[in-house]
């Protein structure tokens, strides 16, 4: 089955969003901006899952179609 361009743009976002928001919280980025704290942090991980999430939509479609 071959991966849906809709599927791994936002999942590859998602993980680069989600490490991001990790080092956030861990507050090594506060030296890069003021808001990379741990509620920016808290922030980036949220929008992390979002993406993770927008993601699933058009693979699941993918494996339903497929499917049947």
């Amino acid at each position: 089955m071959k991966l849906p361009i809709s599927f791994l743009v936002p999942a590859a976002l998602g993980v680069v969003t989600l490490f991001t928001g990790g080092l956030a919280m861990a507050g090594t980025l506060q030296q890069v901006h003021p808001l990379l704290n741990g509620d920016g942090g808290l922030a980036l991980i949220v929008s992390g899952i979002a993406l993770l999430l927008t993601g699933a939509f058009p693979l699941a479609i993918r494996m339903l179609t497929a499917r049947g």
